[in-house]
């Protein structure tokens, strides 16, 4: 009898652990699937997306200075440039870390930026036919 109920024992008591932690596990709310997009979502909460107040050197005065706004819509980056009265949106956005890059189309002409964020800083460059010019800008709080 007692051999019987040792195996009986051996048998249940697995048994009733992963009954207890399968239990626990789905108390959580979170799911191993939510765990990990979580962690990707934090990779994507960087230092670039946000709103920037910039300034360009080299360039006409009207677009020497404006707003920078890099967002992110569901899947899909998004950058608009301010200038004045008028906006630029970004085309070919790409994300990489605290790196964007985008091209805007400026009276007829494709503009390369390339930008970096360092906290609340950002620098970078643009590039035109007519040349390079620098980048700065700080982002509003």
């Amino acid at each position: 009898m007692k051999l019987h109920q040792l195996r009986l024992n051996y048998l249940l008591f697995p048994a009733l652990l992963f009954i207890c932690f399968s239990t626990f596990a789905n108390s959580l709310d979170i799911s191993p699937m939510e765990k990990e997009i979580s962690v990707k979502l934090d990779w994507v909460k960087n230092d670039i997306l946000g709103v920037w107040d910039y300034t360009a050197q080299d360039v006409p005065y009207e677009y020497s200075k404006g707003i920078i706004y890099i967002t992110k819509e569901g899947k899909d980056l998004k950058v608009r440039v301010a200038i004045g009265e008028s906006s630029l949106d970004g085309e070919n956005v790409v994300l990489d870390k605290d790196e964007v890059r985008f091209q805007v189309y400026v009276e007829g002409q494709t503009v390369d930026i390339n930008l970096s964020a360092k906290g609340n800083d950002l620098s970078g460059q643009g590039s035109t036919t007519d040349g390079i010019f620098s980048l700065s800008g700080k982002k509003r709080s």
